[in-house]
């Protein structure tokens, strides 16, 4: 069995049907097996922001934009900016954010560099 590490669901799946050279219901099976980890990756990145410290308003307005798209750590960036025009606002809790265990989760889930600055000014706006 070959184990392989991407950042990118959508680049295992590409990876997954080359592999299978044609065999249909493999293919379909790995895929639904990929989506359902897929998902699973960005329930536990957003979980992983809430045990940093922020609270996420709208999440499951936020879960199915992230769902429906193939870069979803694009589609964060964009709605952590812009999200409050549709109900997807991020602030922090009462407690405050932990800012090493935010960082953290963006290195982790593979972030640009520059996502932890965008990200703290869209905390800032919401105060």
């Amino acid at each position: 069995m070959y184990k392989f590490s991407f950042t990118s669901c959508q680049l295992v799946m590409f990876a997954m049907r080359y592999w299978a050279h044609g065999a249909q219901d493999t293919v379909i099976q790995m895929e639904i097996e990929m989506g359902r980890r897929c998902d699973e990756t960005i329930g536990q990145f957003l979980e992983s922001l809430k045990k940093a410290g922020v609270e996420i308003s709208n999440e499951n307005a936020l879960r199915e934009r992230l769902e429906e798209v193939q870069r979803w750590h694009y589609a964060f960036i964009t709605l952590a900016s812009n999200g409050r025009l549709i109900g997807i606002s991020f602030s922090e809790r009462r407690h405050g954010v932990n800012e090493g265990k935010l960082r953290e989760t963006f290195e982790r889930y593979n972030f640009p560099d520059h996502t932890e600055s965008v990200f703290a000014a869209a905390l800032k706006a919401t105060h």
